[in-house]
């Protein structure tokens, strides 16, 4: 955690927030625990891996007050077969490329006396992990799978069958993906309950080793059929309805990053934390943007 472990944070938090130093150090520490916590609970960044830049990669926005990122999307060609004397077709490049914008996503702001800190033995850094960072991935994924969920009901990618998960369930949608627009399916994504079926199939379907070894040691593999598996407990449905974006009997297919989008994190996770009189205030806050600029590459599957 750059140099601070819990104690250490809690120590700072508690103990020299009256100093400035004591502060400016709470910040750094605050910020390292958040950013690196978060990096390992967001579902959507092992789909589609962000990358950090900063105010001077991104362009200001005429249709709002934020930054966005605008990016080359790759163009189309085609080849010929033709004997000695024939030329080829001239084609004039026109660039193609979309705008990504930023948007925040922030923590709310706790407040507590520094007496009943003191007086607490729960440790601050449960309250950054059990709330803060758990509160943001999961407005980040929402924010994702809806962008998904808009994309497949656009492009018509999405099939629906009985469960439970089988092997032909997953061949098929990654079918709507492989089959018709030359792209191949890089990660799955499903829920824990999904996994569960998935590992209770009998051995006529998915081989007796293979029983065998989930008998003794369970499902030990990060993959599924070749591609890799994402396995999430979360769920959540759509503000708009009660659909379900991830959860129990919602499966998600996505080629590879470089096939599916862009993902962007705008400078670092900011921790901020202050103190007036005996009241100690802390929030956490960062600036993300999404884009596929694919939409061929995203497939839902759904078991009624």
């Amino acid at each position: 955690m750059s140099g601070f472990d819990a104690e250490s944070f809690n120590t700072l938090f508690l103990g020299r927030l009256d100093e400035p130093a004591g502060i400016e150090k709470a910040n750094k520490a605050g910020g390292a625990y958040v950013r690196i916590r978060l990096r390992e609970k967001a579902v959507n960044r092992g789909i589609l891996p962000p990358e950090t830049v900063t105010k001077e990669d991104c362009q200001r926005s005429i249709n709002h007050d934020l930054l966005v990122k605008i990016v080359d999307i790759e163009q189309n060609s085609t080849a010929t077969a033709m004997n000695f004397r024939s030329s080829p077709s001239v084609r004039y490049i026109n660039g193609k490329r979309y705008e990504i914008p930023f948007w925040k996503i922030a923590s709310d702001r706790f407040q507590a006396d520094e007496g009943e800190l003191l007086a607490s033995d729960y440790p601050v850094t449960k309250t950054i992990e059990d709330q803060t960072v758990r509160d943001m991935d999961r407005v980040e994924d929402q924010t994702f799978f809806e962008y998904s969920w808009q994309i497949t009901a656009a492009t018509v990618k999405f099939l629906s069958t009985a469960g439970p998960v089988d092997r032909t369930f997953i061949t098929n949608c990654l079918n709507i993906i492989e089959d018709a627009d030359e792209l191949a399916v890089d990660c799955v994504v499903m829920h824990k309950s999904d996994w569960n079926d998935w590992i209770t199939l009998p051995a006529s379907d998915i081989g007796d080793q293979l029983a065998g070894e989930m008998v003794v040691n369970g499902y030990k593999y990060n993959q599924i059929m070749g591609h890799k598996l994402i396995v999430s407990i979360k769920s959540m449905t759509r503000a708009t309805s009660a659909e379900l974006l991830l959860g129990a009997g919602t499966l998600w297919f996505y080629a590879a990053p470089s096939y599916l989008g862009n993902s962007y994190i705008l400078g670092d996770v900011r921790f901020y934390i202050e103190k007036r009189a005996s009241i100690v205030s802390w929030e956490s806050w960062y600036y993300r943007a999404i884009g596929f600029g694919n939409r061929d590459a995203v497939a839902r599957g759904m078991l009624t």
